[in-house]
């Protein structure tokens, strides 16, 4: 199984515009920009020793301290950038970045990295034999749209969600003007899915799970609670990145991803490794899940309220359970269903 799935992730260089290999001189540069000193790292280890303590004893607010890359901080940042993924859609053949190819050549490449994602995706896709899709942390539906429009069938069901309502909006747009639809799309918490049990086949995320540490494993849990089948993260690897990468990882506080992750829960670890084409600096890992048990959501229901997991019905503009006590409102076809949501 891994050497099956370790060849669905070579590179396709027919879609990547090698442009050449760095030299020796070139690659030193670029480490010297992620070095850091022995004062910084101790500060940070420092500082989140400290915060960790303090959140333990629920003392954060006391002391005025915020734990490092928060949901609200994160919301806050990607609500401010929204509309940069498209315009760096547009303008791809203008772009260039460094990558680490399957030979382990540091190279330069022009466009972006994203349409090697959606080929691994695709890939694994149809190699599972899947019918149905949840993009978490879909931001503004680039990497869903590289992935759908290298499926020739398109799949039952097409889920995605984000924190950030501007970027789903701008996404939605954008799939608009294709003549493309998402059957599910709303704005949720990543850490509470608004979704049934078993709801899709394949649950995935690119480049999400590093911005939340804090909620790694409530993440994951809920991946894995929507899934009927297979789960994928693509992520930046700590573990099988470069110095360099870490450095940097370590520097943003982003995730750190471990085996003890992935234990004592409902699937199957059947893959994890750094990808075979990645970025020189922050280059991911992948990693599939398989649930144990293979259980379909043979309910309709569409939507459960990320709180109390009540079915959620639709009534005019609204989301609602069956009493009509819990009410979440949809805005331009998105369903609002972040908890703060609820009316």
């Amino acid at each position: 199984m891994k050497k099956k799935i370790k060849k669905l992730l070579l590179p396709n260089y027919n879609e990547i515009k090698f442009l050449r290999e760095l030299k020796k001189k070139e690659i030193k540069e670029i480490e010297k920009k992620y070095n850091l000193s022995t004062f910084f790292i101790f500060k940070r280890k420092f500082k989140n020793f400290v915060v960790q303590i303090l959140n333990k004893f629920n003392l954060l607010r006391l002391f005025k301290f915020s734990l490092p890359r928060s949901l609200e901080t994160v919301h806050a940042k990607y609500e401010k950038i929204s509309g940069l993924y498209i315009k760096l859609h547009k303008n791809i053949n203008e772009l260039k970045f460094i990558a680490i190819n399957e030979k382990n050549k540091i190279i330069e490449c022009k466009g972006l990295i994203r349409p090697y994602y959606g080929t691994c995706l695709k890939r694994l896709y149809k190699f599972f034999n899947l019918n149905s899709i949840l993009e978490v942390g879909a931001g503004e539906l680039v990497t869903l749209d590289d992935f759908l429009k290298k499926i020739k069938k398109k799949p039952k069901k097409v889920g995605a969600i984000d924190i950030s309502l501007k970027r789903l909006l701008v996404g939605k747009s954008f799939f608009n003007k294709k003549n493309k639809k998402i059957d599910l799309l709303a704005r949720a918490d990543a850490s509470q899915l608004p979704f049934p049990d078993n709801s899709f086949d394949m649950v995935y995320t690119v480049h999400v799970i590093e911005q939340v540490p804090q909620l790694f494993m409530k993440i994951l849990k809920e991946l894995v609670r929507v899934s009927s089948n297979i789960v994928i993260l693509i992520e930046p690897s700590y573990e099988f990145g470069s110095n360099s990468s870490k450095k940097n990882i370590f520097k943003k506080g982003y995730t750190r991803i471990k085996d003890s992750h992935f234990k004592r829960l409902n699937y199957k670890l059947i893959y994890r490794d750094i990808l075979e084409f990645r970025y020189y600096i922050n280059g991911s890992e992948i990693v599939v899940l398989k649930k144990n048990k293979n259980t379909k959501n043979k309910d309709k229901t569409e939507f459960i309220c990320p709180i109390t997991h009540e079915n959620l019905f639709k009534k005019g503009n609204y989301l609602s359970n069956k009493n009509k006590t819990i009410n979440f409102q949809i805005k331009n076809s998105i369903s609002m269903l972040c908890p703060e949501d609820r009316i």
